[in-house]
């Protein structure tokens, strides 16, 4: 009696817990995904969808939140709550996040009920199984490079009246030439002319284009005439005396060229953005995009590291990729002035930083697609 109840609870279980049957269309690849039963409902292990969705995840301890990126949406979970939030909209999947043995598991409904629906295009219920479009590269394959300044706004202005908005289109065309070269990738620019771009419409941009690293170019300005070296900033609320000097001068721009202070209430209001989901996400892949990229300028121009900074740059609030702003020398120094206009020092910085973004990419790529 013992065993024939024990073999009954077995098949109950086997019953409850079937593998689910994922086809690719157009692709001969079938994956059995492995479920398991915890607290009388059906779960499966975040991991092993991932690698068979080359799908992504990130915790977010702080936030109590879990960070899904599924063909190239964004999912998040409330940690120990059934709910979800995708495209701003908050769904409820019945049964909440699990750790078991420092795994996470979703409750299956996400795949079976939840995913047909959201992701209708990519995922469809026939029969027992799921048949899906074939797993995303999650490779980095567009990058946008912003020039900074251009048109009205010549950004600043060196002894020599040498504009920047000149100098960060020149780096930019050779940058973009060496990366679709060198790297194969698709390489946008928010400006290629002498015009002026507005800075919301510089991240706007790179994100209908669905990139996967928004590069700001700049040179840099102090009130030192002697100033000189390179430093490197990402998102955030500037946190020295320094970094909100620098982001006082980038952020000027809006005040001077796109409306006034009511120009710039409109940006103020994003602050709220600092703390969106979306982008929060964005900023350790920033930091480490912009320790590469400082890295590598500092050692291929022989140049001064200033380091890597955070700032609330206004042209970086809303780019939901991985975003840098470069400030390469001092076009307020004399020195550095003639040094910038040097077309040979101009390839030795564009150099630079393309080995940056290549030694990037080929970690970024490594772990996403593993």
């Amino acid at each position: 009696m013992k065993y024939r109840y024990m073999l009954l609870m077995l098949l109950i279980c086997v019953t409850l817990s079937a593998d689910i049957k994922i086809t690719f269309q157009k692709v001969p690849i079938c994956s059995m995904l492995q479920t398991s039963i915890i607290e009388n409902q059906e779960y499966f292990k975040l991991a092993d969808f991932n690698a068979i969705f080359r799908s992504y995840s990130s915790e977010e301890i702080a936030d109590s939140r879990l960070n899904l990126n599924l063909y190239g949406e964004q999912f998040f979970f409330l940690l120990n709550s059934p709910y979800v939030l995708f495209q701003n909209k908050v769904y409820d999947i019945k049964y909440s996040t699990k750790v078991q043995n420092n795994y996470y598991y979703l409750p299956l409904n996400f795949i079976t009920d939840l995913l047909p629906v959201v992701l209708s295009n990519q995922f469809r219920k026939q029969g027992d199984e799921l048949v899906c479009q074939k797993p995303l590269d999650n490779s980095i394959q567009t990058i946008v490079i912003d020039p900074g300044h251009g048109g009205k706004d010549p950004g600043a202005v060196g002894y020599r009246k040498t504009h920047e908005s000149d100098i960060t289109l020149k780096l930019a065309l050779m940058l973009k030439a060496m990366l679709e070269k060198e790297l194969g990738v698709r390489v946008l620019l928010t400006r290629s002319t002498n015009e002026f771009v507005s800075l919301n419409e510089r991240t706007t941009f790179a994100n209908n284009q669905k990139a996967d690293l928004f590069i700001s170019i700049h040179c840099n300005a102090s009130k030192s005439r002697t100033a000189e070296g390179t430093e490197l900033y990402y998102l955030s609320t500037a946190r020295t005396t320094e970094s909100r000097a620098v982001e006082s001068m980038e952020n000027e721009v809006v005040a001077k060229y796109e409306g006034g202070q009511n120009a710039v209430k409109k940006y103020d209001d994003l602050t709220f953005i600092l703390s969106d989901m979306m982008q929060t996400e964005q900023l350790e892949e920033s930091n480490a995009l912009s320790q590469k990229l400082i890295n590598n300028i500092v050692i291929g121009t022989s140049g001064l590291d200033h380091g890597v900074h955070q700032a609330g740059f206004y042209v970086l609030r809303g780019a939901f990729m991985p975003s840098v702003l470069i400030e390469t020398e001092y076009i307020s120094n004399l020195k550095a002035e003639k040094k910038i206009n040097d077309p040979l020092y101009q390839e030795m910085v564009v150099k630079s930083i393309f080995y940056g973004i290549k030694s990037f990419k080929y970690q970024y790529d490594r772990i996403r697609n593993s």
